[in-house]
């Protein structure tokens, strides 16, 4: 199969109101504003998920493998790992930490940065379905890592189904919260086509960041 990895990122934009709608699933991450400026040019944050078990140490596409095809979005889980219960995985990475869960048929895997990465703290959500790889739910929110008296921060939803993908963004820019925008089309394909900008500001860079 075909894998695309999703590399694109354009800084700067503002969010177009089309169908304002909130993201339903962002109250499921943590809402990540603005930073202290960071001393000798780093900002650690502290572990969320190290009161957890770890389930062991795992290269990523152990974990899971999240990739796009044919002009979808797919995540299949791996089954390499056992995690009845939330277990913190110990991956290659050194800036981020991982975190997965997987009680049956539906999983769900979390990647936090620990550190900025172009400038932004990113924490991404991958929820799939054993059952039906392109079936999922990808949640993300990322904030600038140093901000100069304001926040700003985005929330980036994106169902999929073998029907429909659908893209939700909301967020807050100078501290000022900015109207909801959401688009749906047949495909991922379909959306980015309809809506390149939206689609490589907010969702591709979140993809990059699960892709194996």
């Amino acid at each position: 199969m075909k894998r695309h990895i999703a590399t694109a990122l354009i800084l700067g934009m503002g969010f177009a109101a089309e169908t304002p709608q909130a993201a339903s699933a962002a109250e499921r991450i943590e809402t990540v504003l603005s930073a202290r400026g960071p001393e000798r040019g780093a900002i650690w944050r502290t572990s969320q998920f190290g009161h957890l078990k770890s389930a062991g140490r795992f290269r990523r596409n152990e974990i899971a493998k999240v990739f796009v095809d044919e002009g979808m979005v797919f995540a299949e889980w791996s089954g390499q790992l056992s995690a009845p219960q939330p277990r913190r995985i110990e991956t290659e990475e050194l800036d981020a930490e991982w975190m997965a869960h997987c009680p049956g048929g539906r999983w769900f895997m979390s990647r936090r940065e620990l550190m900025p990465s172009g400038g932004q703290m990113w924490a991404i959500q991958v929820y799939g379905d054993a059952a039906d790889t392109a079936n999922l739910q990808i949640v993300a929110t990322a904030a600038d890592a140093a901000t100069n008296g304001g926040s700003n921060a985005f929330t980036v939803n994106y169902v999929q189904s073998a029907e429909a993908a659908r893209l939700s963004v909301r967020g807050n820019r100078d501290g000022e919260v900015q109207r909801a925008w959401s688009a749906t089309a047949p495909t991922l394909a379909e959306l980015r086509e309809r809506h390149p900008i939206m689609v490589g500001n907010y969702l591709e860079p979140a993809l990059g960041k699960m892709m194996c």
